[in-house]
């Protein structure tokens, strides 16, 4: 028997030996089992997303391209809704980098419009437009083409440095009798 804090406490051992211990109660119901987890065959399993210093993103750009009154080829440029630009512009707006990085893939979308036989819209990745042009990369659609629809195309790794400007330009050539059609664009910067 042993005090502790005024309170007298029955069965305790003061020296520090132990009891004998009790037998082991039943075991208990198993738990639901949980989902499996990966086994490593789709690729490595990294961090979700890139390290700072490696950091990218995306360039995203969107609008109405235009079309001619006569089916002649039209060009228009899509523009960076941050622009200020709902739709596309018929001015290069010819955006500049503000730090050395890489451009790499391109992907776009034309949006609640089938192209027709004859018609075609054709999507270029274009740097320093203004000075001397590079395409990066080009998306046609209509004839063998796809007529809708989202489309990609690999390229890269394209160094931009310090002021090299980039455009999307966007051709349409034998569509009549609609305001313009909706395109989007995405363009991988690492």
């Amino acid at each position: 028997m042993a005090e502790i804090g005024g309170r007298v406490i029955d069965n305790l051992d003061c020296e520090g030996e132990e009891g004998e211990r009790g037998e082991r109660g039943k075991r208990g119901r198993r738990g639901e089992r949980g989902r499996r987890g990966h086994d490593g065959r789709d690729g490595a399993t990294g961090s979700t997303g890139p390290a700072a210093p490696a950091s990218g993103g995306l360039l995203k750009f969107s609008g109405i391209a235009g079309v001619s009154s006569n089916g002649e080829p039209r060009i228009s440029f899509l523009a960076d809704a941050g622009f200020g630009l709902t739709t596309s512009s018929d001015a290069s707006p010819s955006y500049p980098n503000a730090i050395p990085r890489n451009l790499r893939n391109l992907a776009t979308n034309l949006r609640f419009f089938t192209l027709q036989p004859g018609q075609s819209v054709l999507i270029e990745l274009i740097k320093n437009f203004n000075t001397v042009p590079v395409v990066l990369a080009s998306i046609p659609y209509g004839g063998v083409n796809p007529t809708t629809g989202i489309q990609s195309v690999l390229f890269g790794p394209a160094p931009f440095a310090i002021g090299d400007t980039l455009d999307l330009v966007v051709t349409v050539t034998g569509v009549l009798d609609v305001t313009g059609l909706f395109l989007s664009a995405i363009v991988g910067v690492e």
